[in-house]
């Protein structure tokens, strides 16, 4: 392990610093059209083996001007991602899924619910869940021709963001009426559709130009946490992996809606598969003031890529507790190991405290805590495994507190 040290702090970071697509998982090739019969249609997803991807919702627009609207929805049903002998550029194992025309390919997973091509400007979105309910953008991408999806139909995906923006829509290559697939490049992320290419298809196997399953950021940011130390604010980060990295800039922000200012640089290690942690002191701030930061990693070609914001309250460095409490986990996001911190009053016994992890099912994977503590602050640390003993997938987890009258949940997210 590395470290890369110009100063020492803390500071928690929710899971929404690292993006919304979290899980990583991207669409990789579609086969949208046939010279003839339009029989032999799939869409493929790319993923990191082991994530669960049950619910996931892929949304069929057609973008042309005339026909706003989803013309088909395929929701996934119980699946998780297998590992299909591919390495991704940092040695993890990835995986597939295919959602085909019945019979179209020998090694579909689910049938797809409608075609593909649905005259000129289509286009697919990737959601976590249901759209209708929520749920977070991973992917999109559109094909033969202009679209209007990025406009109105349905308008939440965007060109003019950062093409590693979860909500960044890819228009790729068109589909050409031949019998090629679209297909993406090597790095599935932070391409704005202009590396797609037509090409045999490959369903449940890499693209013809891809060389790895490589679907993980140039820097692989683990963490990214602050806290107040005496009269500084302290900003710590860890990265897993970095590639091409030139190193990282420091923004920070002293008022709501405000601009922010470069404070500062850090040199990153260009191409590294070691863990290095990252500490930088902002020396100059005024005590009762909220300050947000944000982290922009800069790479070899002048690609930036924003992490955070977060924010830190120099009046206070944690939330006074005069009851039960249940403090963010750190670090968030986690692999493998987070830690917990319960806040118990002062009492004249013992209480009795209950700390439990659900997954996104909602489903109860491991009871923490269950029994009687002590007044006073209490860490508990969750390695990542289930009450059985297996290690949990990649995901979103919840940790319930019950304690008294008091009920609390935190949101984790666990990255492989």
């Amino acid at each position: 392990m590395k470290w890369i040290v110009s100063a020492c702090f803390l500071i928690f970071l929710s899971a929404s610093a690292l993006g919304q697509n979290a899980v990583e998982v991207y669409i990789n090739e579609i086969r949208a059209n046939d010279l003839n019969t339009d029989d032999v249609e799939f869409i493929e997803l790319i993923g990191p083996a082991g994530t669960n991807i049950s619910g996931f919702v892929i949304v069929h627009y057609d973008g042309a001007n005339v026909n706003d609207g989803e013309v088909w929805r395929h929701t996934i049903g119980t699946f998780t991602i297998p590992n299909d002998g591919v390495l991704d550029d940092d040695g993890v194992n990835v995986g597939f899924y295919v959602a085909a025309q019945s019979g179209a390919v020998p090694n579909g997973d689910a049938p797809l619910p409608g075609l593909l091509q649905n005259g000129n400007g289509d286009g697919l979105i990737l959601y976590d869940g249901d759209p209708s309910s929520g749920a977070n953008i991973l992917d999109a991408v559109s094909w033969d021709g202009v679209t209007d999806i990025d406009i109105d139909d349905p308008g939440t995906v965007s060109t003019g963001v950062d093409s590693n923006e979860d909500n960044y829509l890819h228009q790729v290559v068109d589909d050409d009426n031949t019998d090629f697939s679209i297909q993406a490049p090597n790095s599935v992320f932070n391409d704005d559709g202009s590396g797609w290419a037509l090409d045999n298809a490959t369903p449940g196997a890499l693209n013809a130009s891809q060389v790895s399953g490589d679907i993980v950021l140039p820097v692989s940011l683990s963490s990214f946490t602050a806290r107040l130390a005496g009269e500084e604010v302290v900003l710590n980060w860890v990265t897993e992996s970095e590639v091409d990295n030139i190193g990282f800039e420091i923004w920070r922000n002293a008022t709501v809606g405000g601009d922010y200012t470069q404070i500062g640089w850090q040199d990153g290690q260009f191409t590294t598969n070691e863990r290095t942690q990252y500490s930088f002191s902002d020396d100059r701030v005024i005590s009762g003031t909220i300050y947000s930061y944000l982290l922009v990693d800069v790479d070899v070609n002048g690609v930036r890529t924003q992490h955070g914001p977060i924010e830190v309250n120099t009046a206070s460095e944690a939330p006074t507790v005069d009851g039960f409490y249940l403090y963010a986990n750190y670090p968030n996001p986690f692999n493998p190991t987070t830690t917990l911190k319960i806040q118990v009053p002062v009492a004249e016994r013992p209480q009795n405290v209950k700390l439990e992890i659900f997954n996104s099912l909602g489903q109860r994977v491991r009871v923490l805590q269950n029994g009687q503590m002590t007044a006073g602050t209490h860490e508990i640390e969750w390695n990542g495994l289930a009450d059985n003993g297996s290690q949990v997938t990649s995901g979103l987890y919840f940790a319930v507190l019950r304690a008294g009258n008091v009920t609390q949940t935190i949101k984790m997210a666990l990255l492989k």
